[in-house]
């Protein structure tokens, strides 16, 4: 694709405002950051922070009983307010910050929260694929800080095409795919189609590694060819003509006719792309994996005729602040580093308390919520009863953005008597509508499914086709392409495989 970067020129007085409003989207307050990382931080990462803070924080220490707490502030605050004015652009103090501030003005989010405001349930694969990239966000937020400082480090581009390539990199996938058409990312990055091209291309040719930000698997291996490959030929022209199907189908002598080559160089491309191609350059990002303990960051206890919800507070240490400290604080034979030394100390204390409590009370709701929209699910102890919900549903009801929702729910449990540890994010599922107008879940139309295939005949097994034909007579509105994504998520092979 032609980069059309050199065609676009700007006056200094544009250049200035675009550059002061990227100033004022992505920079964040001590305070807001802090709050984001301990939001998503599951439990036993959290906990670990807490316990360095202690070592790290004179001012800390353990909560016990008969102890001042959080409330209990020194009589002079002013000291601490005016510094906390000088720290905040904004003027406002860090007591007044909440954790919903926190989220929704984050830039990272915002495309995302448009891109989904749109969908309806009436488009269920649509709300599908928004529930997925809600559910996908902090995973991915961590390859989008690593995409951004990219974007400010390595690519060259005015100032106005750099503004949409820090935006498109929020629409990366894990795979490290750009996903979306033309049409979504233009209303995404409020630009037109050419300031579009030129940022897409500016990310594909000055971002590695190579690959990142590819549209489709064919575009993002032809990155690859013509970037670090460029000697290999072949495949870069089977690239080009999108033979890849054909490739994969071993129908070399097709592809050697499109391409104008021997067979025998058709099938060194093959071990080529096969051996020395990623698919997927955007897992190259990733952190090392690792296997996580599993516990309940919410504790679902039944009681006569009701049920008890309560954060797992003992999963992190309860901190406060030590009034020793705030006393020595207000002595006036302090000097004046020392005086410094301890609004700092104190200051980040009553920080980190406002934080763990905002977080325990934003846990809290978010259990009382999944009790009263999903009461089945905890009468009969089973998932299936789930009916269709939304991050976006819980969002409102919560009067929060849905991003505060997804750091929520991703990699947190609750522990329910019957169920075990649940993952929070089991609990919001898409739907269908059926042809009487009722919503059912994803999980009772997978369920379906899987039963359908299991009832089948081995010996003439059903098509996909057949069996999107066979849920409509059943009275559920699902297309074959559906049925087709349920089935490889149930790793249930095709009716060719299956055939006995």
């Amino acid at each position: 694709m032609p980069s059309l970067a050199p065609q676009l020129s700007f006056t200094p007085q544009q250049t200035q405002a675009v550059e002061t409003r990227q100033l004022q989207t992505h920079r964040l307050t001590q305070y807001q950051r802090e709050g984001l990382a301990i939001l998503q931080k599951p439990a036993l990462e959290l906990r670990e922070e807490v316990k360095t803070a202690l070592l790290n924080n004179p001012v800390l220490r353990e909560v016990s009983s008969g102890v001042v707490t959080l409330d209990e502030l020194p009589r002079d605050p002013e000291r601490f307010q005016r510094r906390e004015r000088d720290a905040d652009a904004d003027g406002k103090s860090y007591a007044e910050d909440t954790l919903r501030d926190v989220v929704e003005n984050q830039a990272a989010f915002d495309s995302a929260r448009r891109l989904g405001s749109g969908m309806t349930p009436e488009d269920p694969e649509a709300r599908e694929r928004w529930d997925y990239r809600m559910n996908s966000l902090t995973e991915e937020s961590s390859l989008y800080a690593l995409l951004l400082e990219a974007v400010h480090a390595d690519v060259v581009a005015p100032p106005q095409v750099l503004r949409v390539c820090e935006v498109l990199v929020g629409e990366v996938n894990g795979d490290g795919f750009l996903e979306g058409t033309d049409e979504e990312l233009m209303q995404i990055a409020r630009c037109d189609v050419e300031v579009l091209h030129a940022a897409i291309d500016a990310l594909q040719s000055q971002l590695s590694p190579a690959g990142l930000c590819a549209r489709n698997l064919q575009e993002c291996l032809l990155l690859q060819v013509r970037r670090e490959h460029p000697d290999e030929t072949v495949a870069r022209r089977i690239l080009e003509q999108n033979l890849l199907e054909a490739l994969a189908a071993k129908r070399f002598d097709d592809v050697a006719d499109a391409v104008d080559c021997e067979l025998w160089q058709v099938e060194d491309a093959l071990a080529f792309i096969s051996r020395e191609l990623d698919p997927h350059p955007g897992w190259q990002l990733r952190p090392p994996a690792s296997a996580p303990s599993v516990v309940a960051d919410i504790i679902m206890q039944p009681l006569a005729g009701g049920w008890r919800v309560y954060c797992n507070r003992q999963l992190v240490t309860e901190v406060e602040i030590n009034p020793d400290y705030l006393e020595m604080s207000e002595r006036k034979d302090l000097d004046k580093e020392a005086h410094a030394y301890l609004d700092e100390k104190i200051q980040s204390a009553q920080r980190l308390v406002q934080h763990l409590n905002a977080r325990h009370d934003a846990l809290e709701r978010l259990g009382g919520f999944l009790l009263r929209e999903q009461p089945r699910v905890f009468e009969k102890r089973s998932l299936v009863e789930l009916k269709p919900m939304t991050q976006a549903q819980c969002a409102e009801a919560l009067d929060v953005a849905t991003s505060t929702v997804c750091r929520l729910v991703n990699g947190k449990y609750v522990s329910v008597p019957g169920m075990g540890a649940v993952e929070l994010r089991d609990f919001f599922t898409g739907g269908f509508r059926t042809e009487d107008g009722e919503m059912v879940s994803s999980g009772k139309v997978a369920q379906r499914l899987k039963a359908i295939f299991e009832e089948e005949d081995r010996q003439n097994p059903l098509s996909d086709d057949e069996v999107a034909r066979r849920l409509k007579a059943e009275g559920f509105i699902i297309s074959r392409r559906t049925v087709t994504k349920y089935r490889l998520r149930e790793n249930i092979p095709s009716s060719f495989h299956r055939r006995k």
